[in-house]
């Protein structure tokens, strides 16, 4: 077990305790509440928030095309690398880029995003 402890912080207009695991949310209990933990902070004073993230405008696929020539000017990284590179781009592949940055969306609390890329079908199947 490797568990914290925040103690005595705000969430939802209420104090409570939140207990993490490693990098999870185990547990939200009321102020005053006993958890086991390895390491206490008390988070009086403080708020939690665990509010979503909402992505309204995403190139999503485009995750594969990261750092790709992104040292040219713009135009230049449009007309000479990404443009041609996107020309080339199969279904398949916005499938997978999408599914790529739908992962990084989840796990950074993204819960929605708006895509405007080719091949919506395969963006939404991922």
């Amino acid at each position: 077990m490797n568990r914290l402890l925040l103690k005595n912080v705000v969430l939802d207009n209420r104090i409570c305790n939140i207990a993490v695991d490693g990098n999870k949310i185990v547990s939200i209990t009321p102020e005053g509440t006993h958890t086991e933990a390895e390491k206490v902070i008390d988070g009086a004073g403080h708020l939690a928030v665990t509010l979503p993230f909402y992505n309204t405008h995403t190139h999503a696929a485009m995750t594969l095309l990261r750092g790709y020539a992104d040292d040219r000017e713009l135009f230049d990284w449009l007309n000479n690398y990404i443009w041609p590179a996107e020309a080339k781009m199969t279904a398949e592949d916005i499938f997978t880029g999408t599914r790529l940055a739908v992962i990084e969306m989840i796990h950074s609390g993204c819960c929605y995003f708006n895509d405007m890329y080719w091949f919506q079908e395969a963006a939404i199947r991922a």
